[in-house]
């Protein structure tokens, strides 16, 4: 397997202000970029997209697809099915490269309703863009490791993002791996040394 750096960037906000900074997010991403990163990822939870209206959201999209010298996945983490995929109908048209689909947030849902959630997702995307599953539990319901396993086998997602901090969940991921290929990033600083190696 290929070791990929994929960074999460931060959505700067205009001094004073609780407005995005458009330029300043464009500066961001190229400084990342220069850095060696392989992909950037808009939008996830470091990107702090609950602060940000839908509209803000794609537009830090357009302007960063036009902008970005390497492939961008979009966070399209939301409340509503319905909202999660009209995000992604905005990323593709944008021209991202991928999404990053977390449960979705607030609620507690149980595993059967995070599945169903999920795969109602990568129905109405179709397979415009590969779709990455986003383990956060932190901040959402938790996507449990034998539901991120069943969904991985439809072969509707293209990998997982796991940001749990949880070294036996990641382990069990990367021992996954053996059976069935996808990608497979460490997004929590706790364990992103022990993961490379």
């Amino acid at each position: 397997y290929t070791t990929l750096f994929r960074s999460a960037v931060v959505t700067p906000n205009r001094p004073g202000t609780l407005e995005p900074d458009f330029t300043g997010l464009l500066d961001l991403m190229d400084m990342v970029a220069a850095g060696g990163v392989d992909s950037i990822c808009l939008m996830g939870s470091t990107g702090e997209f609950v602060n940000y209206s839908n509209a803000d959201r794609m537009r830090a999209l357009y302007l960063a697809v036009k902008r970005s010298k390497v492939p961008l996945v979009a966070g399209v983490g939301h409340t509503t099915l319905r909202g999660a995929v009209e995000l992604a109908e905005d990323a593709v048209g944008a021209g991202a490269s991928g999404l990053l689909l977390m449960p979705p947030y607030f609620f507690p849902y149980q595993q059967p309703e995070v599945e169903a959630y999920c795969l109602a997702f990568a129905r109405e995307v179709g397979n415009a863009l590969p779709i990455l599953l986003y383990s956060i539990p932190q901040f959402t319901s938790p996507l449990g490791i034998g539901t991120a396993k069943r969904l991985l086998d439809t072969g509707l997602f293209a990998g997982i993002k796991d940001s749990s901090g949880n070294w036996d969940y990641f382990s069990e991921l990367l021992a996954y791996r053996e059976q069935r290929r996808f990608a497979l990033f460490a997004g929590n600083d706790r364990i992103a040394l022990r993961a490379l190696q």
